[in-house]
């Protein structure tokens, strides 16, 4: 069974010919018993040392829920990030290795940009913990980010353990180098989690499993930055923007 839900930092809410509000997706497959509501964010384009935050919070029982924060941060116009944080999802995952769980969770936004073209630097990130208590059981996250023009590196994280554990886990890209172009530059992230039983649990003992993400970079974190003024990238960028300008046909 699939439910999908398209959340505007609320729940079930359509946005159409309007900007504001960060759009949150959750797609939800073989999970379909998750309900509740999200607290709504301020704005889907940031400006200047503004800020938004979106909370999920989805139920179906004591041991079985995802919950967390969404937060971006425009500082100067020119460094801006995007969180996904104090994050969890567990699963009381008690039928066996046949049970799996996933949930996929899409996020964009917009900030708002210094006037002019510049090179931008990218790059994004995934941390956190891995839960287990009984044998056999799995998690898997995937993340893919696009910043503007840039398609970031996949990361991947597959983790399995023997209760009692919590392994933790952490994946970085490499540095991505871009073209910024004004007014605005646009995050596309996606995250993908899938939680797998392992051996029964009983109805004293259930099956659980869980994968948390930390608190701003030690969670998901999506950073993008452009270089200051007195900087060689901010000075090549200035120039290709005079170039650019003076390339343009004038008016009559």
């Amino acid at each position: 069974m699939r439910t999908t839900a398209t959340i505007m930092c609320g729940l079930i809410l359509a946005v159409r010919g309007t900007v504001r509000a960060t759009v949150i997706t959750i797609d939800i497959t073989g999970d379909a018993g998750l309900t509740g509501e999200t607290q709504p964010g301020t704005d889907n384009l940031l400006m200047s040392g503004d800020s938004s935050t979106a909370a999920i919070d989805l139920k179906q029982s004591a041991n079985h829920f995802v919950k967390g924060n969404v937060r971006a941060v425009n500082s100067g116009n020119r460094v801006f990030d995007l969180y996904l944080e104090n994050f969890e999802y567990r699963s009381d995952l008690s039928l066996g290795a046949a049970k799996e769980v996933k949930i996929k969770i899409t996020m964009k936004q917009n900030f708002f940009m210094v006037p002019d073209i510049a090179e931008a630097t990218a790059f994004h990130k995934v941390s956190g913990k891995a839960a287990f208590n009984i044998a056999g059981q799995q998690i898997l996250v995937t993340k893919n980010a696009t910043h503007e023009v840039a398609d970031l590196k996949e990361l991947k994280i597959d983790k399995s353990g023997k209760p009692p554990a919590e392994d933790p886990f952490s994946e970085k890209s490499d540095p991505v180098k871009f073209t910024a172009q004004y007014p605005y530059t646009m995050y596309n992230v996606t995250y993908e989690f899938t939680l797998r039983g392992g051996a029964a649990g009983t109805d004293a003992a259930p099956g659980w499993v869980a994968v948390t993400l930390g608190e701003g970079e030690s969670g998901g974190w999506d950073h993008g930055e452009i270089p200051a003024p007195g900087s060689a990238g901010f000075a090549i960028a200035l120039g290709t923007f005079a170039a650019r300008r003076r390339q343009r046909p004038r008016s009559l």
